[in-house]
């Protein structure tokens, strides 16, 4: 799989959209709800709340690093299926 940019430009907008939303960059829906569920669980002086938080960080870098992933795999790589 890979190089379908030019069969679903729309696709591939849309699902950037999605990942620029679920990478929690600024100026979108996803930036302040991951970053005031983060805050919450860091003012929290607890082992608990230091534990949502490190563990909150870590699966936002993963579902960050999946998703571009997935853009960069099936869009942008060039085609390598049978011909």
């Amino acid at each position: 799989m890979g190089g379908l940019i030019k069969f679903l430009p729309v696709t591939y907008s849309l699902l950037m959209v999605g990942t620029i939303s679920l990478m929690a960059l600024p100026f979108v829906s996803g930036y302040y709800s991951k970053d005031l569920i983060l805050e919450l669980a860091y003012s929290k002086y607890s082992f608990s709340g230091t534990y949502a938080f490190v563990l909150g960080s870590l699966t936002a870098f993963l579902t960050a690093f999946y998703s571009f992933r997935l853009i960069s795999l099936v869009f942008l790589t060039s085609p390598n299926g049978g011909k």
